[in-house]
């Protein structure tokens, strides 16, 4: 349609200006003359236009990007056109590579621009390239150009703030693995969730508190984080949540986690990358044995293997799950806060 209307355009100044010639030619006076100069030079500025190479721009950006699903991203890229005589009158710039597409119109008549391309990434994944498209027209012409961008671009789980962790960290530690010894190790002041047999009532009687007897563990658990990436429509979400949570408590101490999806990942060989390009397995993918550990388990969905899964760790190990509900509510607890 577009290339449609272009060649009308083109057909119709080309009869204008054989007419302009005509008319110069038989009437041969001023008025006719100086329109078909005037149409003439119109002509030639065109096509001078059109002869200017667009692949001479050039596109520099800083050589990586970090950042999030749904977060307003700002793209930086340096256009220059060295050596540059006429100048491109309109340019249009699009960034198109399927997921993103974003576009900028104006004059170019600076050897250097700087344009800040406002982005929301929508999918996870790390990208080498941008893919550019130049277009310059003018009233009668218009070309385009392709280009190739090298740049390194980092797409994470979207991030949900989480301003007040330590609730969740409370409750990772409010049940220890392990059989209780007859020692005491601290008084404190009772939490919810905590066994009502381990209150102090003659030394909380005189205090204005409940005091709970923290006792000493044969087998103190080592906690370790899991998250489960079986096949789910709530795979992504899971993951932002699971993603957030353990960025944030990673801040006050150390976690030891698992990442089991296509690919199955320990602490020591996660990284940002691992998050952008983890996807949910197609085959369960086999479970290390552990033994008097505190599980934390997430998963995007409780299915049957999932349920399987559970009760056999249960065995050895004390597990806490946490599925996407219970994620949600985490944060949206945090929210109300």
């Amino acid at each position: 349609m577009r290339r449609m209307k272009g060649a009308i355009k083109i057909i119709l100044f080309l009869f204008l200006y054989l007419l302009s010639f005509a008319y110069a030619g038989i009437f041969n006076n001023d008025i006719g003359w100086t329109l078909f100069l005037f149409l003439t030079l119109f002509l030639l500025l065109c096509l001078i236009h059109l002869l200017i190479p667009l692949s001479r721009i050039v596109a520099e950006s800083p050589d990586s990007l970090t950042t999030h699903v749904k977060q307003s991203t700002k793209l930086p890229i340096l256009f220059s056109y060295p050596r540059q005589i006429f100048p491109i009158i309109q340019l249009n710039i699009t960034l198109a590579d399927g997921w993103i597409a974003l576009q900028t119109t104006g004059l170019f008549f600076m050897r250097q621009k700087q344009i800040n391309f406002q982005w929301t990434p929508t999918q996870r994944g790390l990208y080498e390239e941008v893919s550019i498209r130049y277009q310059s027209s003018n009233p009668l012409f218009s070309k385009t150009y392709w280009t190739t961008l090298k740049k390194k671009i980092l797409v994470l789980p979207q991030y949900h703030r989480l301003s007040n962790h330590f609730h969740f960290q409370q409750a990772m530690h409010n049940q220890p693995f392990g059989e209780p010894t007859f020692t005491i190790k601290n008084y404190r002041p009772y939490r919810s969730g905590d066994a009502l047999k381990n209150i102090d009532w003659k030394l909380s009687s005189k205090q204005t508190t409940l005091i709970y007897r923290e006792q000493e563990h044969a087998q103190p658990a080592e906690p370790i984080w899991l998250f489960w990436g079986n096949p789910s429509p709530q795979f992504e979400e899971a993951l932002s949540y699971y993603y957030s949570l353990q960025d944030r408590v990673k801040q006050t101490e150390q976690i030891q986690q698992y990442l089991f999806g296509n690919i199955v990942v320990a602490s020591t060989q996660i990284d940002s990358q691992v998050f952008a390009n983890i996807q949910p397995f197609e085959e369960r993918p086999s479970v290390r044995r552990f033994k008097g550990k505190e599980l934390f388990f997430f998963t995007p969905e409780l299915d049957s293997p999932t349920l399987e899964l559970i009760e056999y760790l249960k065995k050895e190990n004390s597990v806490q799950v946490y599925d996407l509900p219970f994620l949600q509510h985490i944060f949206k607890t945090d929210e109300s806060r």
